[in-house]
């Protein structure tokens, strides 16, 4: 840090950027030397200074090209190919592989941090994945103007997503983070037939049509739309899902799964499942309606 300086960004000048970077003052003339390091002052915690040579023995030796510290502790990588990829048993038979091991003083092993930044990108994508969810209901609320028709589509979508675990185990694909990126986009995906249907259904009541007529004249009217949707987004997810593509040297069909499975069995809830939904919260709106204007009433 004293001699190689400490980068402090940039700043625009008469001739562009200019990089500034704080360092010692070095001579031009023979530069950064082993006579220099020796004589580096150092402030101690009294205030006196000292020379570097005065507290440390200072010899030419080969080092490594990168230190990496974290928490103020040197660390070193060491990486393991997995025949696995389930991380909790491949962590368990490093650890039984490990018990035995005596380590020199001062050294230990653990997780280090691709462990934990693994683990740190799975609580994000988990809490982006909620705020996704309130989005998507915040907005078919809005178009809607209603709380509860919104939240049967969006129950009864996420509910009919279960295929979308189920393709994973049976093609042996891991929950990685690509497949939550396909489960975003299966959300977005998913919700568009319901709101096809309950939009209908909106429609015709508007009409005058009774409940129960207005939900199977929807679904007959909607069941074509419905159906092609889903056809062609699993037809055009084919060749991901045959050819295995990868980006960067990253597997992403784990993608084209979790959306054509997922999307498959919600559409099949969605036509049976949401009619039902939708006149389960009705009803229990108008009991709630109905109870809460008696309960009231009579104190008023």
């Amino acid at each position: 840090l004293a001699f190689q300086g400490l980068p402090l960004g940039t700043t625009r000048g008469e001739r562009g950027d200019v990089e500034l970077r704080l360092s010692a003052n070095i001579p031009e003339e023979g530069g950064a030397g082993v006579a220099m390091l020796r004589d580096l002052k150092l402030e101690t915690s009294t205030g006196e200074e000292i020379t570097l040579s005065s507290v440390a023995e200072i010899e030419m030796a080969r080092r490594p090209y990168w230190i990496q510290r974290v928490d103020r502790r040197t660390e070193a990588k060491i990486k393991v190919r997995f025949m696995k990829p389930e991380q909790k048993e491949n962590f368990d038979a490093i650890a039984a592989a490990l018990e035995d091991f005596q380590f020199p003083p001062g050294y230990s092993w653990g997780r280090g941090t691709a462990w934990k930044q693994e683990e740190e990108v799975g609580n994000e994508m988990l809490i982006n994945l909620g705020l996704c969810l309130l989005l998507v209901y915040a907005v078919m609320a809005s178009l809607f103007e209603s709380y509860l028709q919104p939240l049967g589509i969006l129950l009864t979508c996420i509910l009919g997503c279960f295929g979308a675990p189920w393709a994973l185990w049976l093609t042996d694909t891991t929950l990685d983070t690509t497949a939550i990126v396909g489960f975003f986009i299966l959300i977005g995906v998913v919700v568009n037939n319901g709101i096809m249907l309950v939009d209908r259904v909106s429609q015709l009541r508007s009409q005058g049509m009774p409940r129960e007529e207005a939900l199977r004249t929807a679904g007959e009217d909607r069941l074509r739309p419905i159906l092609m949707t889903m056809s062609t987004t699993v037809l055009g997810l084919l060749p991901m899902l045959l050819h295995h593509p990868t980006l960067a040297g990253v597997y992403y069909h784990a993608i084209a799964i979790v959306i054509a499975g997922g999307l498959i069995t919600s559409t099949v809830m969605t036509l049976v499942f949401l009619p039902a939904s939708y006149t389960l919260l009705e009803g229990f709106s108008r009991s709630a309606a109905r109870a809460w204007g008696h309960a009231f009433g009579k104190r008023s």
